[in-house]
């Protein structure tokens, strides 16, 4: 009985020692699993950095989809106190048009989709009210004209 006592306690000893083996390397690999995903402090930093550009950019899209267009922006930008006096008689659409295409940078197919009107339409404003802006300040072919 002392014999199989001991073979027992041998089998339960080699038992042990694989599990604490397999469990090691098990915990080993999936530390060294986790370690191959991470990434430094700087390095997500480098990301971060090299993303606020784009990731401002891709917030402005999401306004002007939402149409929320900032008229201060464009008048902030303004020196002259008679175009910005100007610019403040003009109607909501022509200030959005007026800023999708300069500010905005926009094609008139954009500008019309943001704010739902067509190309075509979009295009129209935007030069109506260049030529608006032309007559009041008194430069361009058509200044001494009305309309």
């Amino acid at each position: 009985m002392d014999k199989q006592k001991r073979t027992t306690i041998d089998e339960f000893s080699a038992y042990l020692q694989s599990a604490v083996r397999n469990t090691t390397i098990n915990y080993m690999n999936d530390k060294s699993k986790i370690k191959e995903h991470e990434i430094t402090l700087e390095e997500d930093l480098e990301n971060v950095e090299g993303r606020g550009i784009e990731w401002n950019e891709m917030m402005e899209a999401h306004d002007i989809f939402l149409g929320k267009i900032d008229p201060e922006k464009l008048f902030a930008q303004v020196t002259d106190n008679k175009l910005l006096h100007i610019l403040k008689s003009f109607s909501a659409l022509h200030i959005k048009v007026l800023c999708l295409r300069i500010l905005y940078e926009k094609t008139f197919d954009e500008i019309g989709m943001a704010i739902g009107i067509s190309g075509k339409k979009a295009e129209n404003t935007y030069y109506n009210v260049i030529k608006k802006i032309r007559r009041e300040l008194g430069e361009g072919k058509d200044a001494g004209k009305r309309i």
